[in-house]
């Protein structure tokens, strides 16, 4: 019998906090949560260039579609529509038969923002990540050997990369 009871008690607790959330839940919910979003720049070849808000998480792909589509010339091959937009970023959708000319030159890691690290080989949003939060922590690279610093730069990846950099 007391088994029973004190089932019985577990039970209706179990219930009432149910009920409670259910009813306090509805009113609370975005009370406390900030709306996070991104700003990012984009332009090139896309039907109205310039700047768009984005929800937090929003891939390169909906900053394209936001402003417009891109344009019949847009080269779409050399973006990466998958990747996670940063806030401040800046997108340039090239035009057919530039993006050789994009893709060579070198990337200034001082200044380089989430999208173009992510064309460096091997690096990926976390990767770029932890060079941007790097060099806001500890101020601008002053030699590309200073990349090694980074946690998940080693030997192999900063000996892919180091021609490709550059801190000018």
């Amino acid at each position: 019998m007391k088994n029973r009871s004190i089932i019985n008690d577990v039970l209706f607790f179990a219930f009432a906090i149910i009920v409670i959330a259910l009813i306090t839940l509805p009113g609370n919910i975005g009370k406390n949560e900030e709306r996070k979003i991104v700003g990012v720049n984009i332009k090139g070849e896309v039907r109205a260039p310039g700047y768009y808000e984005l929800e937090y998480g929003s891939r390169v792909k909906d900053a394209i579609i936001a402003a417009g589509s891109e344009t019949r010339q847009a080269d779409l091959t050399s973006i990466n529509l998958a990747l996670r937009l940063s806030d401040g970023e800046e997108i340039i959708i090239p035009k057919a038969g530039t993006n050789l000319e994009i893709q060579n030159s070198l990337i200034n890691i001082n200044t380089a923002d989430m999208y173009k690290l992510c064309k460096l080989d091997g690096v990926g949003e976390t990767l770029a990540t932890n060079i941007i939060n790097y060099r806001s922590e500890k101020g601008e690279f002053k030699s590309v050997n200073d990349l090694k610093n980074v946690k998940g730069i080693g030997s192999s990846k900063f000996n892919k990369i180091k021609d490709k950099i550059t801190v000018e």
